[in-house]
């Protein structure tokens, strides 16, 4: 009997991870996307790759951060064609935006010249490079497309 009890738990655990994952699984799911150019096919590159990570592993189960640096910061930019795209992705919860303080001084931009969604101007980092460096020394798998 213990041992149908054992086989049970074990296959409902199994089963449990497959289906939506543990919460442990969003520690092991850490990615860091770098934007650092001025291409838009390759920020809405970047931008379908969080989401489709979003959606394959679901959003407690992957913490995703795009940094944005050099010309990439065009990206977030107020006036950015891709201002409904990152908003809709910022809705899933798990995706966080890292904006390089470094190339926003060197364009003498404030945080006027970003979207105006709090998400984005409350992200400003002081190097975008550096962020990506810390963020790899705590395991975020890293992706440039």
């Amino acid at each position: 009997m213990k041992k149908i009890i054992a086989s049970a738990s074990l296959a409902l655990f199994v089963f449990g991870i497959f289906l939506g994952g543990t919460p442990a699984m969003a520690q092991d799911n850490k990615v860091v996307i770098q934007v650092s150019d001025d291409n838009p096919r390759t920020m809405n590159i970047a931008l379908n790759n969080a989401k489709n990570l979003t959606q394959a592993l679901g959003a407690g189960n992957v913490d995703i951060e795009i940094v944005v640096y050099g010309p990439g910061l065009n990206m977030v930019a107020k006036d950015s064609k891709l201002a409904a795209k990152i908003k809709g992705l910022h809705a899933f919860g798990n995706v966080k935006f890292a904006v390089c303080g470094n190339t926003m001084k060197s364009r003498k931009w404030t945080k006027d010249n970003l979207l105006k969604d709090a998400f984005i101007q409350d992200s400003i980092v002081p190097g975008g490079v550096i962020r990506i460096m810390e963020l790899q020394k705590q395991g975020y798998a890293y992706i440039r497309p």
